[in-house]
């Protein structure tokens, strides 16, 4: 009799680590439910060799019960001690003199948001600091760029490992723990001291930025790097809705393409095998560090050494082992990975392309082999990738596929080429001639991304629940990973994708006919939106000059609105533009009705209705209005708006300014939200549900956004 599913040591160690560092963030967070259910899963787990190993025998398995045991255990204490490291950091908040290092910089309209390593402080203590700072920067800011040694003086505070109830996972993740403010003007540069990584990071930019046009550097840039901080937003989102954005995320594809070249180089020179595996290995590990050591990079440095020794060596390549193995190696490195989104999709879809793409390709035999192992590799990255897609990014390419047929094959070409033009050119200083061809390649490249509007192919507005977990089942067992008789594996799969599509449904229609309050902040956005069956509203605070709505549009796609019935402006001095205002918001979003605090503003109110005509314009003071199903006030001269709906009482404070204030609430708010300046709200108990910090989340863009969704009863 087969056995039911093959025994994989390294995978099963992989799983015993998550297990142990998700306990750690669950007694953190105080979950006791989740951190009972990781035990018990670890301890069955601890006695799985006996079950599915039954080659071996007793005390082969009880070693392998006691590695399991002690791999989970690792998880846990690595974890432990990465936090336990970050709470210990604490500064108890003072005014500071600093002098670090910037290894990132992310610029706005007239804002700049930078991280410090290496700091040295002098103030109510002096000397180094282990961790990073988080410092914003107002004004324009210039001259400062990766490597650049900055000193200033300002109010360093401290992160925390858990805010408001929820885990910090990307400020610890990434050594993040203190934050500050500082205007540009008293910045200073004084001195560069970048890694050998940022040097070579360096390199690559400035040789792509000489050779080529500023569209075409900003793709190409990110292509090499996985930075995309200069692509433009309409285009990254072309790439995006086309579902090929995941060439600007080094990983397996690129790793792969850059490997592929270094044998075809190493075999020309002769070099021999295990030459050309040191050197290959290192290359690989050297590119990972110019790309920061992200976990999708890392994964695919490791399943590539791992093939090139099993080639070396002769034995048989498998590849749910060197995902195992990549995964061990990635979280004892930084344990917190496991729960970045960019960890999951990138172990998924790798999981997914052994498991899925030669049953796929099995399917389509009628085919010519070649397009029908591409074809499968696609699809078998779809299967997985869509679900965690619509939970993290509440939307999907219908057409990728298609595109990633198309766009695969071109990329390794250009990434190859690219590689080779960028040392050329850089080396000999001819960078415009080296790159060349590359730049018409890319100016096509953008051109075919923008040609079409690919957000018809979108799918979003899918409430994605526990139930995913029957989905991803049903896709192992149709892998032929599980042994059973073919009637029952299509008994079993159908079972499972039943479970899974009548759960989602339920879900999504629950979600989608009742109320529920989505609150977005990021550095240019603070908003929040009232989502209900018969209508949409949009509360927003003083929209300045920086203001952006595209973390705002991504949030309002998720939750499938185009449209705000009303938008409330809480902007008690009137120092937004109206006008402006509408023009970007209108950009994304048919507005129909704006509200705003104070006297009547009779100019920007006759300019909006020459040039949106289909906008309402409504000022108030403290009269209540009556909005369709809700009704609102503004409270604390316009800072504030007091929200009553279904029966619940809603308080939004979404422009503090600098000094806290208690909102003048009638009776008992059942929530209140802060945007701007939230953490000031920790010690106000004037409700029943407070929501005063907001969930961190790292999206492609580099910025921490912070949003979270609320339903409402």
């Amino acid at each position: 009799m087969k056995k039911i599913i093959n025994f994989r040591l390294a995978v099963m160690l992989a799983i015993s680590v998550c297990l142990g560092v998700a306990l750690v963030k669950f007694i953190y967070l105080k979950e006791t439910i989740s951190a009972v259910i990781s035990i018990i899963l670890a301890v069955l787990l601890c006695f799985s060799s006996f079950i599915f190993n039954k080659k071996a025998n007793k005390k082969v398995n009880a070693l392998i019960s006691a590695f399991l045991a002690l791999f989970f255990l690792l998880g846990g204490v690595i974890n432990y001690a990465k936090i336990n490291a970050y709470e210990c950091a604490d500064l108890n908040s003072g005014y500071y003199k600093v002098t670090a290092r910037v290894d990132s910089v992310y610029s706005y309209d007239y804002t700049s948001r930078i991280i410090l390593s290496k700091a040295y402080i002098k103030g109510r203590t002096e000397g180094g600091l282990s961790y990073k700072i988080n410092l914003s920067v107002n004004g324009k800011l210039s001259g400062v760029e990766v490597g650049s040694v900055i000193s200033f003086s300002a109010n360093l505070k401290d992160k925390s490992v858990v805010e408001q109830g929820e885990f910090n996972n990307y400020d610890v993740s990434n050594k993040i723990k203190y934050y500050a403010t500082a205007d540009a003007s008293a910045i200073l540069i004084v001195g560069y001291k970048p890694t050998i990584f940022q040097r070579a990071n360096a390199f690559i930019r400035d040789t792509l930025r000489e050779g080529l046009s500023a569209q075409s550097f900003s793709v190409a840039y990110a292509m090499l790097t996985g930075n995309d901080e200069y692509i433009d937003g309409s285009l990254l989102e072309n790439y995006r809705s086309a579902g090929v954005a995941h060439v600007f995320a080094v990983s397996g594809l690129h790793i792969g393409f850059l490997a592929t070249a270094l044998a075809f180089v190493f075999a020309r020179l002769k070099l021999n095998k295990k030459l050309s595996l040191i050197l290959t290995a290192v290359i690989l590990i050297f590119y990972s560090g110019i790309c920061s050591f992200t976990a999708s990079s890392l994964r695919a440095v490791v399943m590539c050494i791992t093939l090139l020794l099993t080639k070396i060596y002769g034995e048989k390549y498998d590849g749910l082992s060197s995902i195992g193995i990549a995964c061990i190696i990635v979280l004892f490195i930084n344990p917190l990975e496991l729960f970045s989104v960019g960890f999951i999709l990138s172990f998924a879809v790798a999981a997914g392309l052994f498991l899925l793409t030669n049953p796929i390709s099995r399917l389509l035999i009628k085919l010519p082999k070649k397009f029908a192992n591409a074809l499968s590799a696609v699809i078998s990255a779809q299967l997985i990738g869509v679900p965690i897609c619509l939970y993290y990014f509440g939307e999907a390419s219908m057409i990728a596929i298609l595109a990633n047929l198309i766009f695969i094959p071109l990329a390794s070409a250009i990434f190859t080429l690219l590689i080779v033009c960028v040392m050329i050119g850089g080396i000999f200083s001819i960078e415009p001639v080296a790159l060349f061809v590359c730049d018409y390649v890319f100016i096509a490249l953008n051109f075919l991304i923008s040609v079409l509007d690919y957000k018809i192919f979108m799918i979003g507005n899918i409430a994605i629940n526990a139930s995913v977990i029957l989905y991803y089942l049903a896709l192992l067992v149709a892998s032929g990973r599980i042994n059973l008789k073919r009637i029952y594996k299509v008994i079993v799969v159908c079972v499972l994708l039943v479970g899974f599509c009548l759960s989602t449904t339920v879900a999504t229609v629950q979600r989608n006919n009742g109320s529920r309050v989505y609150v977005v902040g990021s550095n240019t956005t603070c908003a929040s939106i009232i989502y209900s069956k018969n209508q949409k509203v949009l509360i927003v605070n003083r929209a300045g000059s920086i203001y952006s709505v595209s973390t705002l549009s991504f949030v309002a796609s998720e939750a499938g609105i185009s449209e705000f019935d009303y938008v409330i402006l809480t902007d008690a001095d009137g120092k937004t533009d109206l006008q402006v205002l509408v023009s970007k918001l209108s950009k994304s979003f048919s507005v129909k009705t704006l509200v705003y605090y104070g006297e009547t503003r009779v100019g920007e109110q006759n300019a909006l209705r020459l040039f949106f005509k289909n906008v309402n314009v409504v000022n108030a003071k403290d009269e209540t209005l009556s909005l369709g199903d809700l009704t609102a006030r503004y409270i604390n001269d316009g800072r504030a708006i007091e929200v009553v709906m279904a029966e619940n009482k809603m308080v939004f404070v979404s422009n503090m300014g600098e000094s806290p204030f208690v909102p003048e609430i009638t009776g008992k708010a059942d929530l209140l939200v802060a945007v701007d300046y939230a953490e000031k709200l920790h010690d106000l108990h004037v409700s029943s549900r407070t929501v005063s910090y907001l969930k961190s989340n790292r999206l492609e863009d580099g910025q921490t956004n912070r949003r979270f969704c609320i339903e409402i009863t």
